[in-house]
């Protein structure tokens, strides 16, 4: 019999910046064509062991908080699939928008991510380039113009980028993969409008990210 892969989709942010319910038919559309079992909320008790034992994949779209010991103890368990560990296996990661800006009391939280929000001008539109065309997140994304918050944050290299932006004379990262031990991640800085997530190409790498994460080529 096949296995239904879990995923937990988190959301939640204090100012509601970014409310979870403006976009959550659309992962909930993702769950439809790529056969997994959804989780949608904002509590965040879903980060102690318990729960997050259960998930396949975690995507956050939270903005700003704090984790408490046990759920960061708990949360990088998971991600690094330490296989003497209490989960035995790696939760892959996907971070959308505002999770570059959560968990403010984790530090290893955004070493693991990548990368950590520090401020973003007004929204502009801007365009986003594919820097890596072979990868299976972006194989069929093309360059793209987006209206959107631009992100300019602290970076925690290594990671693997495939899409970037301009900022005056600096070319900067909007979306990369990475591991942390066993799992993998997949960070992007798009996302501050539910418009963002129905643009075409944005819809795309999203359901490509999730698949990339769940079914392993």
């Amino acid at each position: 019999m096949k296995r239904i892969p879990k995923v937990l989709l988190l959301g939640g942010d204090p100012h509601n910046y970014h409310p979870l319910g403006k976009v959550s038919d659309i992962f909930f559309d993702y769950s439809k064509k790529l056969e997994f079992d959804l989780t949608i909320t904002t509590d965040r008790k879903y980060l102690y062991l318990k729960k997050i034992r259960n998930f396949d994949l975690i995507i956050c779209y939270t903005t700003e908080g704090k984790m408490d010991k046990k759920q960061s103890q708990a949360l990088k368990e998971a991600i690094t699939g330490n296989p003497w560990g209490k989960i035995g296996r790696p939760i892959n990661f996907i971070a959308i928008h505002g999770a570059l800006a959560s968990f403010l009391n984790s530090e290893w939280y955004f070493k693991m991510l990548g990368g950590k929000f520090l401020v973003h001008p007004s929204a502009t539109r801007f365009t986003v380039n594919v820097v890596d065309k072979n990868h299976p997140i972006t194989q069929d994304v093309s360059d793209f113009e987006i209206n959107d918050e631009l992100y300019l944050m602290e970076f925690y290299p290594p990671f693997h980028t495939l899409l970037s932006t301009r900022y005056g004379e600096f070319e900067i990262p909007v979306a990369w993969v990475k591991n942390y031990g066993m799992g993998k991640i997949f960070s992007i800085s798009l996302g501050h409008f539910r418009e963002v997530f129905l643009h075409p190409e944005v819809n795309k790498i999203l359901y490509n990210a999730i698949k990339w994460s769940l079914y392993p080529l």
